[in-house]
């Protein structure tokens, strides 16, 4: 299985007597977010499944990237909320998916990535920014389900991808309609 671990795009600041959970993408996060997810349908154009914690941020990353991939309304997971490595296993392993984008938070995404590449709990850690994507090759076929990390990039490299994915469309349209 193919696991695209992506972290929310930025968000507003919290404000008194707002709860976490409902801080929303400011217009700059869903932006930005929108760029990255072209660039990651760019470097893997089809996703079975998206699925995405249930706060508010996460939420709405989803649905951008849903949009992008022309996928439909993603999935609420309660268990991407504050993850626990076992649970969403238990999840994953019951999906019918060949690959599988899930929207969530740091340091969760961090210490579940770690888990998978390493078995440990600890000893090392990987750093999402905000529309950061990791990609994850998954076997189930042992005990304790094991990754083999293959990419993990920065929002930034994604909008440069999207930018290159954009850039090669254009030029084709113009070579296609001089002919």
């Amino acid at each position: 299985m193919l696991l695209l671990l992506m972290r929310h795009g930025i968000a507003e600041e919290l404000r008194a007597g707002q709860s976490d959970a409902a801080r929303a993408l400011t217009n700059e996060g869903k932006k930005k977010t929108r760029i990255a997810a072209r660039g990651l349908r760019a470097l893997h154009s089809n996703i079975d499944l998206i699925a995405t914690s249930p706060k508010l941020r996460a939420v709405q990353t989803a649905k951008v990237a849903a949009a992008v991939f022309g996928k439909a309304e993603p999935e609420i997971w309660p268990e991407l909320e504050n993850i626990r490595h076992s649970e969403l296993v238990s999840r994953l392993k019951t999906c019918n998916a060949n690959s599988i984008l899930i929207v969530g938070h740091e340091p969760d995404f961090s210490n579940f990535a770690a888990r998978l590449l390493t078995g440990r709990e600890s000893g090392f850690s990987m750093n999402f920014k905000k529309s950061g994507v990791c990609a994850l090759e998954i076997d189930w076929s042992t005990p304790s389900a094991r990754a083999t990390l293959l990419w993990h990039l920065a929002p930034s490299q994604l909008r440069m991808m999207a930018k290159d994915q954009s850039e090669k469309f254009s030029h084709h349209s113009k070579t296609s309609a001089k002919r």
